[in-house]
């Protein structure tokens, strides 16, 4: 004879189908139940790891604060150091365009003090003549182009020091 067949006999039926609802209920809780228990500890863990993450990100970034303060330093003083370079040579170069001018040696590309001479260079037409720009002028704009070119080169430092390259 089956097992339920004799079970029949003894326990009612309808017993039988409350105690199956009872140890499926049972079951179903102990299975949310480390559901449950598994999330609480999933959590505790990626909360564990995040601080950790954290905590290694904030020092990499501290580091690289470091890092780049001291880089941004050097960029600087190697900046100064090419102003101090190129405004020395403007004085210079100014000093002997004042020298070539006051030993009255002009030309129309470098003038005496008199001012600019009328006549034509040799080889040229009369309306290029005139073209010539004064010397200090000259002396200006190779000054700036050479801070220019100092500012072009401490952006270009800065650059590869936030870029680490």
């Amino acid at each position: 004879m089956p097992f339920l067949a004799i079970l029949t006999k003894f326990v009612p039926t309808k017993d039988l189908v409350i105690g199956a609802l009872v140890v499926g209920l049972l079951i179903l809780s102990w299975h949310f139940h480390e559901k449950y228990v598994d999330a609480i500890n999933y959590a505790t863990t990626v909360k564990a790891e995040s601080v950790v993450a954290l905590k290694a990100a904030n020092d990499k970034i501290a580091a690289d604060k470091v890092e780049y303060a001291a880089q941004h330093t050097k960029d600087l003083q190697t900046y100064e150091n090419t102003i101090q370079t190129s405004n020395a040579q403007h004085s210079a170069e100014l000093d002997r365009l004042r020298s070539f001018a006051t030993t009255g040696k002009g030309s129309t590309v470098l003038p005496s003090p008199t001012g600019w001479s009328t006549a034509p260079i040799a080889g040229l037409p009369d309306r290029m003549a005139n073209l010539f720009v004064d010397a200090g002028v000259c002396a200006n704009v190779v000054n700036d182009l050479r801070q220019t070119r100092a500012a072009l080169a401490l952006s270009y430092a800065e650059r590869d020091s936030l870029t680490g390259k």
